[in-house]
Parts: C-alpha cells; sequence; structure tokens
C-alpha cells in the first residue's frame, strides 16, 4: 500500500497547530486546515466519481488488478484493513463487485440504507436488528458469483449527521464480533459516515485516549483518504466520546 510521505509529512509538521485548534473547539478551522492541505493530493474527478471526494491515487485498483478506476483508499487499523469507498453509480456496480470479489472482501459496513450494488435474487439471509425498539440496521448475506458477502447496512444515518453515542455502541459490538481482516466500509461519498466509523472503530481500542492520540488518529485518516470525518459535527462526536468534552 502507497504511503504518501509528502502529505504526511506536511500533516505532521502542523500537528500542534491542529491540535491547538481542536482542543479549543475550533473545529471548523482544524477541519478546514487539514482540507487545504491535502487538496493538491487528490485525483481528478472523473466520471466514477460522485463530487469531488478522490482518492490521492489508484493504489486499490492497481493491488487487485481491477481494469477501472474505483474511488475507494486502502486504511489500514489494527487487526483490520479498511477499504473506504464511494457508493458506487448504477453504471459502475459491476466495477464494485469486481472489487469485492477480488479483494476477498466477506464483510461490508454501508451507511446507507439503499445501496444498489447487490440484486434481491441473490439474498440469503436478512435479519432486522433493533435497539430500543426501532429498526437500527440490517444484517444480510448475499451470493456474489458464488462467495458469500454479509452486509450491515445502517438504516437511518443522515448525510453530514452523526447517530447517537449508544447507536454507534450498539452497531459497532455487533461489528465486531463479526469483523474480518478486510472490511469495505461506504457511505455515499465513502468519507464522512466512513471516516467517522473508522476512527470509532480505531480509538475504541486504544485505553486512555488523549489529545495528541486522537490527533494522530485523525490526521493519519487524512493522510489516506481525503475529507475522511468530513465536518465539525462529526469530529464533535467523535472528541466528546474519546476525550470528555
Amino acid at each position: 500500500m502507497t504511503v504518501n510521505k509528502e502529505l504526511r509529512d506536511i500533516l505532521s509538521g502542523y500537528h500542534d497547530r491542529i491540535k491547538s485548534k481542536i482542543c479549543e473547539n475550533k473545529l471548523d478551522e482544524a477541519i478546514y486546515l487539514v482540507d487545504s492541505l491535502c487538496a493538491t493530493f487528490k485525483s481528478p474527478s472523473s466520471p466514477y466519481d460522485r463530487s469531488s471526494c478522490t482518492p490521492y491515487s489508484n493504489e486499490v485498483s492497481e493491488k487487485y488488478g481491477i481494469g477501472e478506476y474505483i474511488n475507494a483508499s486502502f486504511v489500514p487499523a489494527l487487526g483490520t484493513l479498511f477499504i473506504a469507498a464511494q457508493n458506487p453509480k448504477d453504471e459502475k456496480k459491476d466495477v464494485f463487485i469486481d472489487l469485492l470479489v477480488k479483494s476477498n472482501t466477506s464483510l461490508i459496513v454501508s451507511l446507507i440504507n439503499d445501496p444498489k450494488y447487490f440484486e434481491e435474487e441473490w439474498l440469503k439471509d436478512r435479519k432486522i436488528i433493533k435497539y430500543m425498539g426501532k429498526d437500527l440496521f440490517i444484517d444480510e448475506t448475499y451470493d456474489v458469483q458464488g462467495r458469500d458477502i454479509r452486509r450491515l447496512r445502517y438504516i437511518n444515518w443522515v448525510d453530514f449527521s452523526v447517530i447517537t453515542r449508544e447507536e454507534m455502541e450498539q452497531f459497532h459490538s455487533h461489528f465486531n464480533k463479526v469483523r474480518t481482516d478486510t472490511v469495505v466500509v461506504h457511505c455515499i461519498a465513502g468519507v464522512g459516515r466512513t471516516g467517522t466509523f473508522i476512527m470509532y472503530d480505531i480509538l475504541k481500542k486504544m485505553e486512555n485516549v488523549t489529545l495528541d492520540m486522537f490527533v494522530d488518529v485523525f490526521l493519519n485518516l487524512r493522510s489516506k483518504r481525503a475529507h475522511l470525518v468530513t465536518n465539525k459535527v462529526q469530529l464533535e462526536f467523535l472528541k466528546s466520546i474519546f476525550l470528555g468534552n
């Protein structure tokens, strides 16, 4: 997996400045600064992309021998290789299926309720998981080209927003019981909700998270894929859980 050393060095050089802004709850300023530092490293937008949120390279496609560009990025974490991805456009869903098959992915975390890349006739099993009397997420399995692929599909996480801490704990606890070596995580653009979930998972494994640790994780994520944890609301959600303020 390619490590963009130049970008990592740049972000590292701004660590203390970003830390100060996060400490002072100037989260919009912290995000704006990191966005500006990462902007020139992003790939140009293509017909595959839903937005200007693009990966730094085509390394995912190249690693698995996929014949086309795919909007996805490797985000390695302890014990799990996350592939943060855009929900594919209808005309590009075959490329997404190719990624799943060639990467031997057997678990997907979908943070949108209505992805269209699986056919309903592929469905083998579906369970609705409830919390506090409401439908929280769906645990389903599909037969994809002769392989079982499990998908945890969150029902009502609104774009650019967060869910409650208790809902995240329930969802993540279920995920943690079934996690695999490689996990594809997506929302629409594959950055906001996707980044929030991945950062939560990484921090959840740490003990006594400090502000330095929090900033290190955030900047490491941004060195892998632009816009992961997109906005103030999402960063504030994670900060309140792991730093207590």
